[in-house]
């Protein structure tokens, strides 16, 4: 249920829902909170370049010359 609260709550950031918005629906119990969302997005924005190095390295045929 957490992780379905947190994925809804990335979805309505990314929609454009305020900070303030985020935060009453947080408070209903609906969503998590908007520092948890962007917790997240710094994460993942993080992590990133690393991951796109990995898959690429195991997903991806490169031919040298």
């Amino acid at each position: 249920m957490i992780l379905l609260k947190h994925d809804v709550s990335l979805f309505f950031q990314h929609l454009g829902l305020s900070k303030k918005g985020i935060d009453t629906l947080s408070n209903m119990g609906i969503l998590t909170t908007f520092k948890t969302v962007n917790q997240t997005k710094v994460r993942i924005k993080d992590n990133h370049y690393n991951n796109f190095l990995e898959y690429f390295q195991n997903h991806v045929c490169i031919i040298i010359y």
